[in-house]
């Protein structure tokens, strides 16, 4: 632990020592996940000496030859300790005032101390030319923050300086600007940020060193936004990055490519919530603003949820009139992005009113008709579909609006007798009279019989 962590008060200790012990413990399963195996807490997580033996034998690549596999008298988990402690003095590790009962017994401030130590030799070391040993042992750290404070205040247009490795980190900036220094082309934004969106620019740093160069995110978000994060847990994410190579091609941002899909481009309903789709999977890696103004020019509500490569937009209108939108990618205008989306009053088939004798009766080879008032009914199309007895028969709608009222009137000529349905729709949901039944008659069909048809008799019935 550095000088400046050990003059902070001690209300602010407990804090910095739990996102340190959060970092470390996440640190050291990323080491032992390939052994299936994983702590939960530092404190107790090394007590029997297991984890240990594992986490050792991974870095020193010199697994114990022997432990207890399942410990479960103090003697045995001394004894699994004193074989990990033992494998790195072999390797050089100089242990000071750490022994197998601190560990055994949870002391967390030795714990830490032993994790950084493995973290400082066998992570940062590797790939500077540091000694951990003696008064040397900060030589690969320094090294390290000069690397890292070099390579961000020299990337253009970075307008991040740094300094330290605590809060000149927390708007996440620092860190932007660091994974695209590392692969440019992961975080291109990194230069337009606003430092006011602290969480929201480490969340995409993180999620950009993660998709493209597999840095699993050791560090929370909101403990780096925390002013009192520690140096020692951001230092260890950053040596991460040191040695972290991309996964991915990494291809340069082509707004062109993105796409804007769903019914929320296109139209939208008073006090009904609508969504779209921005979908940006072929465009490189960009930064994605979006904006819906109203009539007056003024921002809109968003919800907004990003998945993978694919970014959900949930909007919800309060009055009618036009919406525009405003959508771009590293700072240019998508296709359609600029798209203007009409705000209507939402519909109600069940304010639908139906009336005429079309609905009751109808005879082959006779227009018959309806009429659908949907002066209630908000705005929307109505749908209307008839089947009778020998399939489909056609329909025609006249739409009329003379300021007060709106009407359809649904005109179709049955042509065969038999069974008729009728369906009517309106924006796509159906009328709850729907649908309507009725029978088609033919005229030329009914036959008249009796002797009543041909002759009759005075005063006889």
């Amino acid at each position: 632990m550095s000088d400046s962590e050990e003059e902070k008060p001690e209300v602010e200790l407990a804090e910095w020592v739990q996102i340190q012990k959060k970092t470390f413990t996440r640190w050291c399963n990323e080491q032992l996940k390939v052994k299936d195996l994983a702590i939960d807490d530092l404190s107790t997580g090394l007590k029997d000496g297991v984890n240990l033996v594992h986490l050792v034998g991974l870095l020193t690549q010199k697994p114990a030859k022997r432990y207890n596999k399942k410990p479960r008298m103090r003697v045995q988990m001394m004894e699994n300790i004193g074989f990990a402690l033992d494998i790195l003095k072999e390797d050089g590790i100089k242990l000071v005032n750490i022994g197998r009962e601190d560990i055994c017994d949870g002391n967390m401030k030795l714990i830490l101390g032993l994790i950084w130590t493995l973290i400082l030799h066998y992570q940062i070391s590797v790939d500077f030319a540091g000694d951990t040993d003696g008064k040397k042992d900060t030589t690969a750290k320094k090294e390290l923050q000069n690397w890292a404070t070099g390579l961000i205040n020299s990337l253009p247009g970075g307008g991040k300086k740094v300094k330290n490795f605590t809060t000149d980190w927390n708007d996440g900036i620092a860190l932007c600007t660091m994974v695209e220094a590392v692969a440019p082309g992961l975080c291109p934004e990194y230069s337009n940020l606003d430092p006011e969106n602290a969480l929201e620019n480490v969340k995409l740093g993180f999620d950009r060193a993660e998709e493209g160069l597999g840095v699993a995110k050791i560090i929370e978000a909101e403990d780096m936004v925390n002013p009192l994060i520690d140096e020692l847990s951001v230092l260890t994410y950053v040596s991460l990055l040191k040695s972290a190579t991309p996964k991915i091609d990494i291809q340069k941002p082509d707004p062109l490519r993105v796409t804007i899909h769903g019914p929320g481009a296109e139209t939208a309903y008073i006090n009904t919530p609508t969504e779209f789709f921005v979908d940006y999977k072929n465009a490189g890696f960009g930064k994605l603003d979006i904006k819906i103004l109203n009539d007056k020019g003024e921002a809109i509500p968003l919800e907004i949820w990003k998945k993978d490569t694919e970014t959900k937009v949930q909007y919800t209108p309060t009055e009618p009139g036009k919406l525009k939108f405003n959508v771009l990618y590293n700072g240019v205008l998508v296709p359609n992005g600029d798209a203007t989306v009409k705000v209507l009053a939402p519909s109600n088939a069940n304010n639908v009113k139906l009336s005429g004798d079309g609905l009751t009766s109808g005879v082959v080879g006779k227009e018959s008709e309806f009429v659908a008032d949907v002066t209630d009914s908000g705005d929307g199309d109505l749908g209307v579909q008839i089947v009778g007895a020998d399939g489909k028969i056609p329909a025609e709608l006249e739409k009329i609006d003379d300021g007060d009222r709106k009407l359809v009137i649904v005109k179709y000529t049955p042509n065969k007798a038999g069974p008729t349905l009728i369906t009517v729709k309106f924006n796509g949901d159906e009328l709850p009279e729907s649908p309507l039944h009725l029978e088609v008659v033919d005229p030329m069909r009914v036959r008249l019989h009796g002797p009543g048809v041909t002759v009759a008799y005075v005063n006889t019935p």
